[in-house]
């Protein structure tokens, strides 16, 4: 008869099993993600452009233009709100797998070298919800599963992908309070503002979009990217891969043999 699996090695398959599934739902996830991104970055910058047109229309006097940009902002504005819509379900599908990642990692750290890690399992999930200290500490979790598993480390590209991924959420949240004022503002005006307030709340709402476009063509992009190339970066350690792939090898033999 064929010798049982190793508990060390049921713990391997069952942890690398895990892990591959959060990394592939986290791959889906940040694609999403990537391509929202791109797509937001073109609405905000359509709408900017629109914004532009109609404001040079109107100081020009020249009306059927300036209603034709008129139009065209409300077609932009429409996609805008759209795409945002579609960007809080990326965005929350992301982080998502990016805490369920951090947790099957973390778990399969701990099992494999518990004495090398310095936190617990249940804190690669709740660190990244207790205010301040998620600035800093999924990281320092995700370093130390990493170290465990993984032959390389690739600590360079972990620290810039976390670099770009709080800058993502500290520019996120500065950019909503901004439109938050802006279209405050624009449901202030009526009709017996003046064409000077009117621009000027429509030069700020045009800075805002361009802001936004910077942010999802650069910021936000290059996070996704760098987090896709992290997660192909950090495969885990050959002999711990050949380990579960003999798991599963002895577990099929054994069973032909019963």
């Amino acid at each position: 008869m064929l010798p049982a699996l190793t508990a060390f090695e049921h713990i391997v398959q069952r942890g690398l099993r895990r892990l591959n599934g959060w990394k592939i739902a986290l791959v889906i996830s940040g694609w999403l993600s990537a391509l929202t991104s791109l797509y937001l970055g073109l609405c905000t910058f359509n709408f900017s452009s629109s914004i532009s047109g109609y404001l040079g229309a109107w100081n020009d006097n020249d009306g059927s233009l300036a209603s034709k940009f008129a139009n065209a902002m409300e077609s932009d504005e429409s996609l805008y709100i759209q795409s945002a819509l579609l960007e809080v379900f990326a965005t929350i599908s992301v982080l998502v797998a990016l805490i369920g990642w951090t947790h099957a990692n973390a778990k399969l750290a701990a099992q494999i070298a518990p004495k090398d890690l310095t936190f617990s399992t249940g804190w690669a999930v709740g660190a990244w919800f207790v205010p301040f200290l998620n600035f800093f500490r999924p990281r320092e979790i995700i370093k130390e599963s990493l170290k465990v598993i993984t032959t390389r480390l690739p600590k360079a590209l972990l620290n810039t992908w976390w670099v770009f991924f709080v800058i993502t959420g500290i520019f996120s949240t500065v950019l909503a309070r901004l439109e938050d004022r802006a279209n405050a503002a624009f449901d202030l005006l009526g009709e017996n503002s003046s064409w000077a307030s009117i621009e000027e709340t429509f030069l700020d709402f045009k800075i805002i979009l361009y802001l936004d476009t910077i942010y999802y063509w650069v910021i936000a992009l290059i996070a996704w990217v760098l987090l896709l190339t992290l997660i192909s970066k950090s495969k885990p350690s050959g002999h711990y891969e050949e380990s579960a792939s003999e798991a599963d090898d002895s577990k099929g033999n054994l069973l032909e043999g019963i």
